[in-house]
C-alpha cells in the first residue's frame, strides 16, 4: 500500500521541483540534472555483484544486501530495539493504533532518527526520514520485533534508488 504512494509522491516532487525555477532548489542538485521526467521511464539494470567502479544505473543484490545488514539493522537494533523500547518505558504509549504503540516516545525515537541522518550531507531535506522513523517504530511497538521494521528499512532505502535510477536519463 506504502509503495505506489511513495512511487507517485515521488515522481511528483520532482516533475514539479525540477521543472519549477522557484522550487529546483528543494530537490538535490544532482537529481534535476539527471531526472528524464516519466517520458525517460526504464527499468533499472541488476547484477548480482556490485562492479568498480558501479556501473550508472545498476542496482546490485550486494548493494540491497547491505542495505539490509549495514543501514537498516544496525540503525534499526538501535533506534527501535533499544531507544524505543527505552523511551517507551519511560513514556508509554498513549494510546494503541492497530497494536502499536502511539505516544511521545515514538515521536522523540523518529525525530532522533532523522537527526542522524543530517551529518550525510547536512541537507535538511534529511529530517524527512521523521516519517519513515515514525512507521518503523509503530511496527516495532505493533510486532514487538524488529524484523519488520528492518525489512521495511531495507526495502525503502532500495525502493528510493530503484526511482532514482528509473527516472535518470
Amino acid at each position: 500500500m506504502i509503495v505506489p504512494v511513495f512511487a507517485l509522491g515521488f515522481v511528483a516532487f520532482y516533475e514539479v521541483a525540477c521543472h519549477s525555477e522557484l522550487l529546483s532548489h528543494l530537490a538535490p542538485a544532482r537529481m534535476c540534472g539527471h531526472y528524464g521526467g516519466l517520458a525517460s521511464l526504464h527499468r533499472p539494470a541488476f547484477a548480482l555483484a556490485e562492479a568498480t567502479p558501479p556501473a550508472p544505473g545498476t542496482l546490485s543484490l550486494e548493494w540491497c544486501a547491505v542495505q539490509w545488514l549495514v543501514v537498516g539493522l544496525p540503525e534499526e537494533l538501535f533506534f527501535r530495539g533499544f531507544l524505543l523500547h527505552l523511551l517507551e518505558q519511560r513514556f508509554p504509549p498513549t494510546r494503541r493504533v492497530l497494536g502499536g504503540g502511539i505516544g511521545l516516545a515514538l515521536v522523540l525515537s523518529a525525530a532522533a532518527f532523522a537527526l542522524i541522518h543530517l551529518p550525510r550531507d547536512g541537507d535538511p531535506r534529511a529530517l524527512a526520514t521523521f516519517f519513515p522513523g515514525l512507521l518503523f517504530g509503530w511496527m516495532r511497538s505493533a510486532t514487538g520485533s524488529i524484523l519488520a521494521s528492518t525489512v521495511s528499512h531495507g526495502c525503502s532505502n532500495i525502493l528510493a534508488r530503484m526511482l532514482e535510477i528509473a527516472v535518470s536519463r
